[in-house]
């Protein structure tokens, strides 16, 4: 048997440095002293860090011979990783929203891909224009309808090549145009968009556009953020955002009218299919009153959870990036992940040539 520790700095020099390893655990054999007991304990978000403490109470009413939940778990699920409990952990509580569900896409329109070949910035709600004689009223009724539900349902997902796997927890719309008789409100600038990243979009295997010099024209992106855990209820409520974000207050909502995508992007999209923009608006829901009781049945060896909604509330939270680091914390790689996606103001430059250093090329000023 062999114990193997590697580490490797996510920045700066990884040829050398110093490693302090403390509080360091080996254990070669895992029993679980919850298995035969029943218990319940409730959460008011449904978080790895939530449940692992529901567990370890238990634990400590049951006076079991150590108090790690992790471990605990880890034992009854026969995991090999921690992370293989995390997984089980997210699925329980991904499956207790399950009910409380709206498949808002459905009620846009009868036309099953309109809502997927909008986001990528098609249909006629993008390419409509009311001063031409159409009516974002009539093209968009399905958008009024389903914002009925956006205080009392969780808003579904959709299923969409531009927001699958979206591993940092946040994503962006960025709108071009305005179909109403208000011209689009200008505020942020394009850097490049790399279309091997968004090709089902862009329908390219490879390729990039460079911007950086504000001849894109008018831009607006938005943008919405819920974390990396899974299960959490801000992850639960992602599918608000989006519908808030990208069809009800930047299209529908007084006749706005944010349409059409930068090309080769989708027009709502994960961070990493989306362009590189100097600054991004925020929109942030919460449910802060909601629940979820866990139940574990020692019978039948499983677990099961009950969501109760709460109040959904929306609201502004300035720019996205900001919002978004104090959700990850500042110093997360994820963190650092966006500031190479929402550069700021002046930061075009710099971004454009770290991208397109990769391809030996080099922009000037």
């Amino acid at each position: 048997k062999y114990f193997v520790i590697l580490t490797d700095n996510d920045v700066g020099d990884k040829s050398g440095g110093e490693m302090i390893i403390s509080n360091l655990h080996i254990t070669t054999s895992l029993a679980s002293c919850l298995k035969d007991t029943g218990y319940t304990f409730q959460v008011s978000d449904c978080t790895v860090d939530n449940f692992l403490d529901g567990v370890k109470a238990k634990m400590n009413e049951t006076s079991c011979p150590t108090d790690d939940p992790l471990l605990e778990l880890m034992a009854f699920f026969d995991a090999k990783q921690e992370m293989e409990v995390y997984k089980k952990i997210e699925h329980i509580c991904k499956s207790s929203y399950e009910s409380s569900e709206y498949d808002f896409a459905k009620t846009i329109s009868s036309e099953t891909q309109l809502v997927k070949e909008f986001i990528d910035g098609g249909t006629v709600l993008n390419y409509e224009s009311d001063s031409e004689g159409s009516s974002l009223t009539k093209d968009g009724a399905g958008i009024d309808f389903s914002d009925q539900y956006a205080t009392s349902r969780l808003l579904s997902w959709p299923k969409h090549h531009a927001l699958d796997q979206c591993d940092v927890g946040a994503a962006m719309c960025c709108w071009v145009d305005s179909r109403s008789d208000t011209a689009l409100v200008d505020n942020t600038d394009v850097c490049y968009v790399n279309m091997k990243a968004s090709r089902r979009t862009a329908h390219v295997a490879d390729g990039y556009s460079i911007y950086g010099d504000s001849s894109e024209g008018a831009v607006n992106c938005h943008g919405f953020a819920w974390g990396t855990d899974g299960g959490s209820i801000s992850s639960a409520l992602k599918g608000n955002a989006l519908f808030k974000v990208g069809f009800m207050n930047n299209l529908y909502e007084g006749l706005k009218g944010n349409v059409e995508q930068v090309p080769g992007a989708p027009m709502c999209g994960c961070m990493d299919r989306m362009p590189v923009v100097t600054n991004a608006a925020c929109t942030k829901v919460t449910d802060n009153t909601s629940v979820v009781d866990v139940t574990y049945n020692s019978t039948t060896g499983t677990f099961n959870a009950k969501f109760t909604m709460g109040t959904i509330e929306y609201g502004d939270c300035g720019d996205l990036k900001t919002h978004y680091k104090t959700l990850v914390g500042a110093d997360s790689p994820n963190a650092d992940y966006m500031d190479t996606r929402i550069v700021g103001d002046g930061g075009c430059h710099g971004a454009i040539n770290d991208f397109l250093a990769g391809k030996g090329l080099v922009k000037t000023e």
